[in-house]
Formats: structure tokens, C-alpha cells, sequence
């Protein structure tokens, strides 16, 4: 379903739509990241501001190193990462349009929005298998959140581990 909104959005938007469907951020996180905080060398996005969370470091996946590397180029220190086509910042006020009407167009549901791309990422990550712990800490919120809104999606390594038990 993100790969469909992302062919249906707006030029502008697709890169931080893309991110938004591959990292468990926040939209607004991920609108206030300057150039600085993506490192190259180390692989990492710093996480500056967020909802309660401050100061996380978090692994960017090798398939999306390269687009932040693009973000980056001919750009300075402070800049934002991603901005709209006419250089102003992502807001909630200017992303939820593009999403709205890409998820309209794609035959998503009307429910759609921003916060539906954090959870989708969310969701896959706990099915393939990350710990819930990692979890909690890439998406800058707390292990109790994440137990009580994806736990239950950890049944099937629950039983193959308990599955080992010999007595």
C-alpha cells in the first residue's frame, strides 16, 4: 500500500513519503531534520526534535542511504532535509493534502494519513521480527506503548521459542 500512495503522490512529496513508509518517525520528526543529522559514513539519521524524545540516533537502512546522500548535496548544515517544491517546511498543515489526495487516488482508505505511514512501518517491523525493544527505541517512544499496540503481532516467535522448551 506505500509503494501505491507513493506512485500517487505529488513530485515534491514522494521523498518524504518515502521515508515516512521505511523509518517509524514521526512526521514532524522527520520534517525538522537538517542536513547535518544524516551521517553518511556512520549510516544514521539524529533525531533532534521529536513529540518527547530528543537526542535519538537511529540506522537508516542501505536502500535509503543513497536518497538522504541526494538531500544532502550542494546543501548546508542547518537546511531541513526535505522541504516543499517551493522550499518551504513539511507541516502538518502542508502534508496532510498530498497524502489525502494520493491515498484517494490509490483507492486507500479516507482514513489515511501521515501517522497511518508511522504505524504501517511500525507493523511490518514487529511481524519481520525486530524486538520490540529496538523498536521502541527507533520510534522514540516507550517499550509499554509498543507491547500494548504490536505485541500481539510477536505470537509466532513466542510459541517457536517456547516451542524449544524440552524437559
Amino acid at each position: 500500500e506505500c509503494s501505491e500512495l507513493l506512485r500517487h503522490c505529488r513530485p515534491d512529496f514522494v521523498d518524504f513519503g518515502t521515508v515516512l513508509c521505511s523509518l517509524p518517525l514521526r512526521p514532524g520528526a522527520l520534517a525538522h531534520c537538517q542536513v547535518r543529522d544524516f551521517s553518511a559514513r556512520l549510516g544514521n539519521l539524529h533525531i533532534r526534535k521529536d513529540k518527547e524524545h530528543a537526542g535519538r540516533v537511529i540506522p537508516v537502512p542501505t536502500g535509503l542511504r543513497d536518497l538522504f546522500e541526494q538531500r544532502q548535496k550542494g546543501r548546508q548544515g542547518e537546511e531541513l532535509l526535505f522541504t516543499m517544491a517551493d522550499g518551504r517546511p513539511w507541516t502538518a498543515q502542508t502534508w496532510g493534502d498530498p497524502i489525502k489526495d494520493a491515498a484517494a487516488t490509490a483507492g486507500l482508505p479516507a482514513e489515511t494519513v501521515a501517522y497511518t505511514l508511522r504505524h504501517s512501518v511500525m507493523t511490518e517491523l514487529c511481524i519481520t521480527g525486530m524486538d520490540l525493544m529496538t523498536l521502541a527505541k527507533i520510534a522514540g517512544t516507550s517499550l509499554d506503548m509498543i507491547e500494548k499496540h504490536y505485541g500481539h503481532l510477536r505470537a509466532d516467535p513466542a510459541v517457536a521459542a517456547l516451542d524449544k522448551i524440552r524437559f
